[in-house]
């Protein structure tokens, strides 16, 4: 049977817009920098800034409205994690102690208090367990000491360990997957002969190192970030030229550097995986790039950034099948993304735009009981895949979605209907023709 398409004239109501980052709230004064975001809901975040003055707030939006709250310190607030809309975890840049508030910033106590000059405290809260916290930092006095802190009981009491690194290496940046599996990324400052990071699966108690070659001029790898399994992680090493690595075995084994950007003045601000899916997303600088391949390839998600604008923090929370992003700016500026997952049993297998629409003859074929379909997107929007029997009557929806354009395969399990002729339709809107366009092929099973 030969392919056919189909195409039907459709008058619709609105068009369908690209999924990209669009502004959420100006606070149309160039002197404020967002300085940390986290997200609790799709519509509820908490947030702090800085002024020119070095001066801070601390806010929360909710459904949009902006409240302004208490702050236990003016001068310099730090990163904020929160554990729900009124619990939350706050730093300074320049104090070093950990602040915790349970009503919303009405009163604070102090969670961690160090004794230690130093650099700020970095902590971070467990994916499963949010009574497991952990905090680093470093403090410099007669010699360079890198301190280990964790609670098991949401920062009412910490244990604390000294870190025995050389005297030329440091803690600076930290991620946690969950109550065991912690990573710190190590700094070398001089005399370094390798790159490395340390990790603990079972909560802080014993460490290990993994250590890289030195490449280019770069002397320091971050924390890995891991997904749900602890198997496929992905690390930096930043730089006048910042690469990239991956494992896919918990860290045993990690790929060759690639190339990932290259310039002085580029940084990586954050990297986030989307729920163990291959979904990445990355903010470096002026730029936010996206993975759907586990880092195979890379593409750039439109934002209206100013030429001069540099993203300052960004944090995503996953609600049913979809996931919210809030990125803020040193210009005082917060955009926000709403993107689906991919339903599961779709798999992306190329980011490269496709220049036609498509759907490939599945395989095998015949096949018994399961068989793959693939199909070509170049555009983002609807996409519908369903099977019929001879008679025209549905069988079965594959994809019911809105994605992303790339190509795409997924799966076909017949175990529940007899042998015979079906056929599979995609049906999809081109937005910038707005017309539908459907193909259809013929598979044949065979039990």
């Amino acid at each position: 049977m030969k392919k056919t398409f189909i195409i039907i004239v459709l008058i619709l109501l609105s068009k369908p817009a690209a999924s990209q980052w669009v502004l959420d709230y100006d606070f149309n004064n160039i002197q404020i920098s967002v300085r940390s975001i986290s997200v609790v809901d799709s519509n509820y975040i908490w947030l702090s800034t800085i002024d020119s003055g070095l001066y801070g707030n601390l806010y929360k939006f909710v459904e949009g409205n902006r409240f302004t709250l208490n702050l236990p310190f003016q001068l310099r607030p730090g990163d904020i994690i929160a554990k729900d809309t009124s619990k939350l975890f706050l730093n300074s840049t320049i104090e070093n102690r950990l602040f915790y508030t349970s009503n919303s910033g009405l009163n604070w106590s102090v969670s961690l208090d160090s004794t230690y000059n130093g650099s700020t405290i970095n902590f971070a809260i467990s994916n499963n367990n949010p009574n497991f916290i952990a905090a680093i930092r470093t403090q410099y006095q007669d010699s360079v000491e890198s301190i280990f802190y964790r609670s098991t009981n949401g920062g009412s009491s910490w244990q604390s360990q000294i870190l025995n690194f050389t005297i030329d290496n440091e803690a600076y940046s930290l991620a946690i997957t969950d109550n065991n599996h912690i990573y710190i990324g190590i700094n070398c400052n001089v005399n370094c002969t390798d790159m490395r990071y340390i990790y603990s699966t079972n909560g802080g108690t014993t460490w290990y190192t993994r250590s890289f070659p030195l490449i280019s001029n770069n002397h320091e790898i971050t924390s890995p970030i891991f997904k749900k399994d602890n198997m496929f992680g992905l690390t930096f090493s930043p730089g006048f030229n910042y690469y990239i690595y991956s494992t896919s075995n918990g860290g045993s084994n990690w790929s060759s550097p690639a190339l990932y950007f290259t310039g002085g003045t580029t940084y990586v601000e954050k990297l986030i995986n989307i729920d163990s899916t291959p979904i990445w997303i990355c903010a470096a600088n002026n730029k936010v790039l996206k993975t759907t391949n586990d880092g195979v390839n890379w593409s750039l998600m439109a934002i209206p950034l100013e030429s001069d604008e540099r993203i300052n923090t960004m944090d995503l929370v996953k609600r049913g099948n979809k996931y919210y992003g809030y990125i803020g700016t040193f210009r005082g500026r917060i955009f926000k993304l709403t993107e689906s997952i991919f339903p599961i049993g779709i798999t992306p297998i190329s980011t490269e735009i496709p220049k036609s629409y498509s759907l490939s003859q599945n395989y095998p074929n015949p096949f018994n009981p399961v068989t793959k379909i693939r199909f070509s997107l170049p555009h983002q929007g609807y996409v519908k895949l369903s099977i019929f029997d001879a008679l025209g009557k549905e069988v079965s929806s594959l994809v019911n979605e809105n994605l992303q354009a790339g190509v795409y395969e997924t799966d076909f399990d017949a175990s529940n209907i007899p042998s015979g002729v079906y056929f599979y339709r995609i049906e999809a809107v081109d937005p910038s023709t707005t017309l539908r366009v459907t193909e259809t092929r013929k598979m044949v099973l065979l039990k």
